[in-house]
Formats: structure tokens, C-alpha cells, sequence
């Protein structure tokens, strides 16, 4: 947790004390840490909101309180910003309060408040075997179940709080991965920092809301479901990951 005189270093009655660059700095500091203070880098990323909102905001515009947003375990909501129905590509920064882009890095935090309304692959081998090890109901994409990958390992691991699978599957020359994470009731869910992340797009389909990016030469599929987080990580075209993504069921 970050110290009370740290927090002050950023914030002293409602007065920026430090100057962008300089907090600008200690975010990337703090990031490039084997072990970042998540609180730390919330109060980096809200003190460059505010800057931004004593520039442009209405007089009227209520300024978010990050010291509540801890208190109540969301110190990574930025801004609270409308949502559509629809399902459409969407700019992040304009789409969920829990997502935020900062430079290269996209930082997705997760709250457990979307879950999807039925989970149509729960009769599938794969959905099986990962309700065996105590991971269910689970979101998969129809790939994974309809033959067009071939499922090559599943390990699990559970621990306290979580229960786990690392699926690793392939078809082809393409390879991919997906990490099913499920969290207790109670516990928090992972903020997760991706690092060189390019080309962030939001997917929302009738299930599931989908973050879409790439990283490093792969790309990555981002999504929550209730308690569950999931991550897929895989070396396919920008098009070949938004079927998957859609596919999603």
C-alpha cells in the first residue's frame, strides 16, 4: 500500500503539487518495478486525470476521489463514462471506467459486475473436464470446442483464493493460450498492467465484452465474466482474433 506521505506528494487540498513530467516519471518508475505498487499507480494515473480535467472540464464536473474509490477496494475506476448495447467496436477510453491506456501500457482492472445471461459450451469436452477441477460455468470460444483448434494441455493450480487452468492450443502454425482464472466470492479481482500493448479496441457482443489488442507480435483477448477472468494470448492476425472473440459463448 502506498504511504499517507506519498499520497500527499500528489494531492494537498485539492492542489496538484507535482508537475506532469515529474509524475509522469514516477508512473514509469513505479510500472518498470518487478513488484508496482498498484495504489501508487492509481494515484499517478488520477493526478494526470485531474490535471486534464482543470483544463477542460465544465466548472460542474465532479472530480473523481481516488482516496474513496480505495476505500471501497475500485481505486482503479478513472471515469465513470457511458455504455451502449450495442455490440460495435468502441474506444476505451470512452467505453469502461475500468479500463485505462496510458502511453504504450492498456491497464484492465475487473469487478465481478458483468456476467454473462447462459454459457452455451458447458456440454462441450472442455467445459467438462475444467468443471471436474472445480472451474465452472465458464465462457470459451467455439473455436476450442468445435475441432478448429486442438486442445494440446491443460494444467491447473489452485490456491486459497483462485482456481485456474492454463489451456494451450494450436491449429497450424497458430498457437495460443488461455488463462481461466476463478476468483472466490469476496476476493478482488486482478488489475493487469500490459505492457506495449498497441491498437486497443473494445468488442461488446450480446454475452461478453471483449478487450482487443497487440502485444509483443501476438494478440491478446481480454474478458471477465462474474468472478472468472480470462486471457487469450495468441499469434493470429487482428481479423482472426475478433472471430474468436466474437465467437465466444
Amino acid at each position: 500500500m502506498v504511504s499517507d506521505r506519498a499520497y500527499l506528494r500528489l494531492f494537498q487540498t485539492d492542489r496538484l503539487i507535482l508537475s506532469k513530467s515529474e509524475i509522469e516519471r514516477t508512473l514509469d518508475e513505479e510500472l518498470a518495478k518487478n513488484d508496482p505498487d498498484p495504489d501508487l499507480i492509481g494515484y499517478c494515473l488520477d493526478a494526470l486525470d485531474e490535471m486534464k480535467l482543470q483544463i477542460s472540464a465544465p466548472p460542474k464536473m465532479k472530480r473523481f476521489s481516488v482516496r474513496t474509490a480505495a476505500a471501497v477496494a475500485a481505486a482503479f475506476l478513472i471515469l465513470l463514462c457511458g455504455m451502449t448495447a450495442a455490440a460495435a467496436f468502441l474506444d476505451i477510453d470512452l467505453f469502461d471506467p475500468l479500463v485505462k491506456l496510458y502511453h504504450d501500457r492498456i491497464r484492465i482492472g475487473h469487478n465481478g459486475g458483468q456476467t454473462a445471461e447462459d454459457h452455451a459450451l458447458l456440454e462441450t469436452d472442455l467445459a467438462k473436464a475444467l468443471a471436474e477441477n472445480g472451474i465452472t460455468p465458464v465462457l470459451l470460444p467455439k473455436a476450442l470446442t468445435d475441432g478448429s483448434f486442438s486442445v494440446d494441455s491443460v494444467q491447473y493450480e489452485t490456491t486459497e483464493l483462485i482456481q485456474s487452468a492454463n489451456i494451450r492450443f494450436s491449429s497450424g502454425k497458430t498457437e495460443g493460450t488461455l488463462v481461466i482464472s476463478v476468483y472466490a466470492d469476496g476476493a478482488a479481482l486482478p488489475v493487469t498492467d500490459y505492457g506495449e500493448a498497441k491498437d486497443a479496441t473494445a468488442l461488446q457482443t450480446d454475452r461478453i465484452t471483449c478487450y482487443i489488442f497487440t502485444q509483443a507480435g501476438h494478440t491478446v483477448i481480454d474478458y471477465s465474466d462474474g468472478q472468472t477472468v480470462y486471457s487469450i494470448i495468441i499469434n493470429c492476425s487482428r481479423e482472426e482474433a475478433v472471430d474468436l472473440a466474437q465467437s465466444i459463448q
